[in-house]
């Protein structure tokens, strides 16, 4: 397997607080369709310095599927660069973000290019006072397997957001060094959601499922 890393910076209007990662809420769709509205979707306590994270966990319609686009509140959010790949596998992760300093609620709309996938899943995180880079990354899907890894590097005093899941239904769990925020089946697939605001330097994330089916996941390190 081969993890994809890339880098990038986003602007944020920081405050000086203490780092925090915060699971907001979740969402699934079991339908086909070429996007995907969610109207109200929890974004998390309002803040100055937030950003909201959204994961999407997707069963493709062919390895054609990818997201092409995702709105929070009527703004375009911007790819984690790196946390998407084009797979043959039966699970398509991403990974998008946007500086929303308020509110506790928004729609949010996840858009598809290629075929449309069979369903989707939507993860919302908040990421408050940071004001530097990320690094994230995905693996290359494996086709059978019960868990699926991939290592970055968090900065000190930052953390991480972590999502994937599985072509089956079954349970999902992350390694010791991630808080489980959320898992669950969409369709006849699983996705999880997970993140970490302890641990600094070089990490190994895995998610591990209580079955062997196509699994992919994908992650990124925020800077405090």
């Amino acid at each position: 397997m081969t993890l994809i890393v890339s880098s990038a910076n986003y602007v944020s209007a920081g405050g000086g607080g203490p780092f925090a990662i915060a699971y907001a809420s979740s969402n699934l769709n079991t339908a086909s369709a070429a996007s995907y509205t969610v109207t109200a979707q929890g974004i998390g306590t309002a803040d100055s310095t937030r950003i909201v994270v959204v994961g999407v966990v997707s069963r493709p319609g062919s390895p054609t599927t990818l997201v092409s686009g995702i709105t929070i509140g009527g703004v375009s959010a911007s790819l984690c660069t790196g946390t998407q790949l084009i797979t043959s596998s039966g699970i398509g992760p991403a990974m998008y973000y946007l500086a929303v300093p308020s509110g506790t609620t928004a729609d949010i709309v996840v858009s598809f290019s290629g075929t449309a996938p069979l369903r989707a899943s939507i993860q919302v995180f908040s990421v408050t006072n940071s004001v530097g880079g990320f690094s994230s990354g995905t693996i290359a899907p494996a086709t059978s397997a019960t868990c699926i890894s991939c290592t970055l590097t968090v900065p000190s005093g930052g953390g991480a957001i972590v999502v994937g899941g599985i072509n089956a239904n079954t349970t999902a769990s992350g390694s010791a060094n991630l808080v489980n925020d959320v898992t669950a089946d969409f369709g006849t697939s699983h996705y999880y959601g997970g993140h970490d605001a302890t641990n600094s330097g070089s990490q190994t994330y895995t998610i591990n499922f209580g079955a062997s089916n196509s699994v992919d996941m994908c992650a990124a390190s925020f800077s405090p």
